[in-house]
C-alpha cells in the first residue's frame, strides 16, 4: 500500500508539473492547494507523500531524529492533513517564506502533539 501511495505521489509530481506545483516555501504551498485543480492534486500528494515518509522512518527507526515528532490518531485523511498544513500557514503570514517541508512538520507536531 505504502509503495502505491509514493507511486502515486511521484506520478502527481511528475505528471501534474504546472507552474508553482512543487512548492518550496509556505505562500507556495497555499497557492497550490487552493489554486488550480491539478495543483491542488500535488498538494496533496505532496504533503501526504511527506507524512508517509516520516511516518515510515517513525516505524522502520524508532531512534531516529523523527521518531516521536507527532503522535495522529488512526485514519487523518489527506483532506485534513491539507487543512491542518493551511490553516497553519493562515495563522501567521510570516510562514509564507518557510520552507513547505518545515511547515508540514511544524502543523503536524502542533496539531497531533504527543502528551
Amino acid at each position: 500500500m505504502r509503495n502505491a501511495v509514493l507511486a502515486l505521489f511521484l506520478f502527481s509530481i511528475i505528471g501534474f508539473q504546472t507552474p508553482g506545483a512543487l512548492a518550496t516555501t509556505g505562500r507556495q504551498l497555499l497557492d497550490d492547494c487552493t489554486g488550480k485543480q491539478t495543483n491542488q492534486l500535488a498538494c496533496l500528494y505532496f504533503i501526504g507523500g511527506f507524512v508517509a515518509g516520516a511516518s515510515e522512518v517513525y516505524t522502520n527507526h524508532p531512534d531516529s531524529a523523527l521518531a516521536g515528532r507527532w503522535c495522529e490518531p488512526p485514519k487523518v485523511t489527506w483532506i485534513q492533513r491539507r487543512e491542518i498544513v493551511l490553516n497553519y500557514i493562515r495563522e501567521d503570514v510570516r510562514r509564507n517564506t518557510m520552507d513547505a517541508k518545515d511547515i508540514i512538520l511544524e502543523a503536524h507536531q502542533k496539531v497531533f502533539a504527543c502528551d
